[in-house]
């Protein structure tokens, strides 16, 4: 692989081209690189992406299997991730090493080229704008830049910025305006820089390298891609995936479909419908989320208006009436987060005293009426919009005059 030196670059890389020149424009690359800009031990690279002509974010220091020997270094870009892997040659296990970049990934879509690099320079520097300086040149504005006037730097990914009209690209003498500033000597600004793109390193003397390659294996997934999505669901020929059957194995579909209209229903077909079978209420959804339809425990669907039958409720007539003020409880308190509910109610005073009558949500009246003395019939009231009690809290009824005689009867049901 390569003898590593301090401050020296050995770079594998696809990158961007244009369709027409063939030549690097700059805008997607993905990459790699194993020499210094990680350290000089041989089992630490960096790897790094670009997309649309931004400054490629690169990653930190990281792990490989080695390049001390021989192993195979892979970077795998997707429509929507990008992968560097390493691992041992002909090994039968797995990768050894796998990195993935998700924010920021080259273009699909671009005509891309497989670069080797050797640079020899210091730690990149990011530009963060561009200007025209003394006399027309470049001044580049590097927060921090650390460099001296004659310092010789490496420009790249300087993008809307041209030199004389051409790209901006390789290596330049600086000239220091100040700590944050610096023009590149013998430039001449043109165009627009275009934010996020741009970075600089200082050069550094190049020393003996060796990189030693043993074979380089270049796939493009594109045209797969293409096939695959270009007919939008119409059938032509060519288009199709391929698949390999294992032999003895048995691959069985199942297809779900109608029957005929007097047909046996089958295991699959047609489409089994089923709702939750329940003796009690579940617990109750957020509003606006999915419920579920409910049956009976043999299936008959509960389209009642209110509840299933297990959680209806009646409250019969005491024996005599209610011939005094006091509280009688016409249904317990349902239990937490549970409510009772009243949809009908009658009444009949049998005795000489008319007396009004109130339903109350614990202590609390929700209904009033009133009650002639000596009543023949009993009076019914049907609730279309059900009274109903706080969580968890009692359902009572009480006369306000005593001397009365009143039965009450009281149907509803039991819901959150």
């Amino acid at each position: 692989m390569n003898t590593r030196h301090a401050n020296n670059h050995q770079i594998l890389e696809a990158v961007s081209v244009d369709p027409l020149t063939g030549l690097p424009d700059g805008k997607h690359c993905f990459g790699i690189d194993i020499g210094g800009a990680a350290s000089t031990t041989a089992t630490l690279m960096r790897y790094f992406s670009q997309n649309g002509g931004l400054t490629p974010l690169e990653s930190a220091t990281v792990t490989i299997l080695t390049t001390a020997s021989a192993s195979i270094l892979e970077i795998e870009p997707f429509s929507d991730e990008a992968y560097v892997h390493s691992r041992a040659l002909d090994a039968t296990s797995g990768r050894a090493n796998s990195y993935v970049r998700h924010q920021q990934i080259p273009d699909p879509s671009a005509l891309y080229k497989l670069r080797l690099r050797s640079l020899n320079h210091a730690a990149w520097k990011a530009v963060t704008g561009a200007v025209a300086g003394t006399g027309g040149v470049i001044r580049l504005t590097v927060t921090a830049h650390g460099l001296a006037t004659g310092n010789l730097v490496w420009v790249e990914y300087l993008n809307g910025v041209t030199n004389a009209g051409a790209e901006l690209r390789g290596n330049v003498t600086v000239t220091v305006i100040d700590a944050n500033q610096i023009e590149l000597q013998g430039t001449i600004f043109g165009g627009s820089y275009i934010a996020g793109s741009g970075r600089v390193a200082l050069a550094a003397a190049p020393t003996a390298v060796s990189l030693q390659m043993s074979f380089i294996n270049c796939q493009d997934y594109a045209e797969l891609t293409a096939e695959i999505t270009a007919g939008r669901g119409q059938i032509v020929e060519g288009q199709a995936i391929a698949a390999r059957t294992v032999a003895g194995s048995v691959v069985t579909a199942t297809a779900v479909g109608p029957v005929a209209h007097d047909g046996a229903r089958g295991s699959t077909a047609p489409v089994i419908v089923a709702a939750r079978a329940v003796t009690a209420a579940y617990a109750s959804v957020a509003s606006g989320d999915v419920a579920d339809l409910i049956t009976t425990v043999q299936g008959v669907q509960v389209v009642r208006p209110w509840q299933i039958p297990e959680l209806e409720w009646s409250s019969a007539a005491a024996a005599g009436g209610i011939t005094n003020t006091s509280d009688m409880v016409l249904g317990a308190a349902a239990g937490a987060g549970l409510r009772r509910f009243v949809t009908a109610l009658q009444l009949k005073n049998a005795g000489t005293v008319a007396t009004e009558v109130v339903l109350k949500d614990g202590s609390t009246v929700i209904w009033r009426g009133h009650l002639g003395a000596s009543m023949t019939l009993s009076e019914s009231h049907q609730f279309a919009d059900p009274l109903r009690t706080t969580a968890n809290t009692a359902l009572n009824v009480a006369c306000i005059t005593t001397g009365a005689q009143v039965y009450v009867n009281a149907q509803g049901f039991i819901a959150p």
